[in-house]
């Protein structure tokens, strides 16, 4: 970027929640570097870390490693419809599972001629074989869960859920509700953790929330910055990716492989980054700067008779103009979502980078001086945004 020194809250799009180039996690890089990059399958830095995932993650009997949080979640919904023998996956509107097929439904694009939800390809090259096979109901709404279920459970094989849907926070007794509807008609419950794993605590959204789903797919942070995912829960359910005594894969099991997947760097980086995040101190720094930075930002907007929301939870936050604060995803979508975007392209000409068009991800390595050109450079752009007379 021509020299230009930023404030980082992209960190990776998550990853990097010590920073960048933390000491503790390149030594550990390096030590595994000289031991071998690659092995296939068994390393010592993959047991520890499934072992570490198996501790500290509540739903967790047993780990599976792939090599990305798409991979993982793709996995998910592969373990799920081989366990029930059901072929039907439910998620949510405007949650986001990956880059696959069945995750790239109903991303932006969630309704049909009627307002109803409906699955629709985010993508070209998706089969509408795929399509025909993803049920869409409302994150926060859970009415709409309860009746695509009663509608589809005889062949509904799972719900995915992003328990934090990029920004926005479930309501008292969302999560709780999915976990009943799933016992009930016995579809398996599913964590997208990709983003909210090791984040928001060291047992995620799961510990903050009290709830414990029978599978999660994890990623990002799980791999210290380098490409890495896992599934976890249920032994019984994940037992069935392992291959038969004589080592084959069979027509009766889930072929869940990968060359890469448990990279022993990967894994090693990983491990070091947990060490560091299970230190004590470390979540409460985090969540102090992400309070401030939240305080911040929504005295600037009372400041400016904007009407400022921030989204979210200290350690994953994002903002919102307009309409109130949004809970689901229909009063999202009806925020004034292009404000928000020049907001943050001119922050980042400020020297602040931000994603445009997602969220803001605080790390260990932000400090008191960026906290202050933050908020500096967010106050001149919603000053900016008002004066022009948009739409705010």
């Amino acid at each position: 970027m021509g020299g230009k020194e930023y404030v980082d809250y992209v960190l990776g799009a998550g990853p990097m929640i010590l920073g960048h180039g933390h000491p503790h996690v390149l030594d550990a890089i390096r030590r595994q570097l000289s031991r071998g990059t690659t092995f296939y399958t068994l390393n010592e830095p993959a047991i520890a870390l499934a072992e570490m995932v198996v501790r500290l993650v509540p739903c967790a009997e047993a780990v599976k490693f792939a090599a990305s949080g798409s991979e993982a979640t793709f996995q998910s919904l592969r373990l799920a419809r081989a366990f029930t023998g059901r072929n039907l996956i439910l998620k949510l509107a405007g949650g986001y599972h990956g880059n696959h097929d069945y995750a790239q439904q109903s991303i932006s694009t969630i309704y049909d001629e009627r307002g109803q939800f409906r699955a629709g390809p985010e993508s070209r090259g998706i089969p509408a074989q795929v399509t025909d096979t993803v049920v869409v109901a409302g994150f926060n709404e859970l009415e709409s869960v309860e009746r695509a279920v009663k509608e589809y459970q005889e062949d509904l094989a799972a719900i995915i859920v992003e328990p934090i849907q990029r920004s926005l926070t479930p309501d008292p007794g969302f999560l709780e509700g999915v976990r009943e509807v799933c016992d009930r008609s016995g579809a398996l419950m599913i964590f997208d953790e990709v983003v909210t794993g090791f984040r928001v605590g060291l047992a995620g959204a799961q510990g903050l929330y009290g709830v414990v789903p029978d599978l999660c797919a994890l990623g990002k942070i799980l791999g210290g910055g380098l490409p890495l995912g896992a599934v976890a829960g249920r032994r019984e359910i994940l037992e069935l990716s392992v291959p038969d005594e004589q080592g084959r894969a069979t027509r009766d099991r889930v072929a869940l492989t990968g060359t890469f997947n448990g990279n022993p760097l990967s894994a090693a980086a990983g491990v070091a980054t947990l060490e560091v995040l299970a230190a004590s101190g470390t979540y409460e720094q985090l969540e102090d700067y992400g309070s401030r930075l939240v305080t911040g930002l929504s005295s600037i907007g009372d400041r400016l008779s904007v009407p400022l929301e921030v989204l979210g939870v200290p350690t994953i936050i994002d903002i919102a103009l307009g309409n109130g604060r949004p809970k689901t995803y229909r009063e999202y979508l009806a925020s004034d979502r292009r404000s928000v975007t020049k907001v943050k392209l001119n922050m980042i000409t400020r020297g602040i980078f931000v994603n445009p068009w997602a969220r803001i991800y605080v790390s260990v390595a932000h400090t008191d001086r960026d906290l202050e050109l933050t908020l500096e450079a967010a106050e001149a752009e919603l000053t900016a945004v008002r004066d022009a007379g948009d739409p705010v």
